[in-house]
């Protein structure tokens, strides 16, 4: 693949999860606060920012690790 595309591949990806991990947090934010009864709403706020980082990091990683290639046996 073209590293262009890859980029561009990685862009979408880590866009889409930064999507949905924000989406997932503010469904879950009032079940959180009954279960756990978060401290306070910057705790809430660094924790899910930190899961969206953490996400993005493991995303970009997984795309542009050099891919293993099995040697050819002919």
């Amino acid at each position: 693949m073209k590293k262009s595309f890859r980029l561009l591949l990685a862009s979408v990806v880590s866009l889409a999860v930064l999507i949905g991990a924000t989406a997932a947090l503010f469904v879950l934010r009032p079940h959180l606060a009954t279960i756990g009864q978060v401290v306070s709403t910057k705790a809430f706020g660094l924790t899910a920012l930190l899961a969206v980082y953490l996400a993005f990091a493991v995303g970009r990683h997984a795309l542009f690790r050099p891919s293993r290639r099995l040697p050819d046996s002919r």
